[in-house]
């Protein structure tokens, strides 16, 4: 994998979208709704956040991942 200081960075900022959280006043109240935001920042801001979302997705799978094999091998002990 490619070292951030061997990485040449563009010099144009790129379009781009993500998911965020957004405080929204609805009948004086605040909610927080999940909503698409355009961004328009430089490849690099973009690549970092989306490390960011990978160093909590490798959690999310592995999990994800035994909570389905885990009822499906219990089911076939029972069954056997």
């Amino acid at each position: 994998m490619l070292q951030d200081e061997n990485v040449r960075e563009p010099e144009k900022d790129i379009s781009w979208e993500t998911y965020d959280f957004v405080n929204i006043d609805v009948k004086g109240r605040t909610k927080r709704k999940l909503m698409l935001i355009k961004k328009k920042t430089a490849a690099k801001e973009m690549f970092s956040y989306f490390r960011s979302q990978l160093e909590s997705f490798t959690q999310h799978q592995f999990s994800a991942n035994w909570q389905i094999n885990k009822p499906n091998s219990l089911k076939q002990c029972l069954l056997t």
